[in-house]
């Protein structure tokens, strides 16, 4: 299965990191099984139009997922069981996650959805350095070399440019990404990573 980031929610600072990842991923497993694939054929988004509507809330409320109990994620998002915990406490106190009646909802919105991409998890990579290769690697699809200012690569990952730039410092360093100058700009590219083979 793939593992899904909604990009909204990284002005959200009622989440860490890893809480928005987890959050990401019971959001995308919800919709998937409740018949709303993020992924459709014809790469139009998803509506919720046909969710459940909740007066307290301006969001739409998608039935949690029957998996969320048995789905071990700390594959999914790179993350130890003790943090996935952790997690999953912020985001029932937060609000993220609620009971209503006698049934869980993930809550989302058609704003929630609209944007997201894969995260490479396949790379071993974790916590930042995760989402800026994730972010390359998904504008590489489109385009060979990254070419965009990283002020504006920080901006769209509501980073600060010291953190973005020794974020591709060491990505750049550990060989998960090449680098192309052009005049004063740095081009980027993702590097694929394909995980070990398994030893027999």
């Amino acid at each position: 299965m793939k593992t899904i980031f909604y990009t909204s929610t990284l002005w959200d600072d009622n989440l860490g990191l890893r809480d928005k990842f987890l959050y990401s991923q019971i959001l995308y497993i919800s919709l998937w099984d409740n018949g709303r694939e993020t992924f459709g054929a014809d790469g139009k988004n998803v509506s919720l139009n046909d969710c459940i509507d909740h007066p307290d809330y301006k969001h739409k409320l998608i039935p949690l997922s029957s998996r969320l109990s048995r789905c071990d994620y700390t594959e999914l998002i790179q993350i130890s069981r003790s943090q996935m915990y952790k997690s999953m406490g912020v985001l029932w106190d937060r609000g993220y996650i609620i009971r209503y009646g006698s049934s869980d909802y993930v809550i989302a919105d058609d704003d929630v959805i609209k944007n997201f991409f894969e995260l490479r998890v396949e790379t071993g990579l974790r916590g930042t350095p995760l989402l800026v290769y994730s972010y390359i690697a998904n504008k590489n699809k489109k385009y060979k070399w990254l070419d965009k200012y990283h002020v504006c690569i920080a901006q769209d990952l509501n980073l600060s440019p010291l953190v973005l730039s020794n974020c591709l410092r060491d990505l750049t360093k550990r060989e998960f990404i090449a680098e192309e100058r052009h005049g004063k700009r740095k081009h980027l590219q993702a590097i694929e990573k394909t995980p070990p083979s398994p030893t027999t």
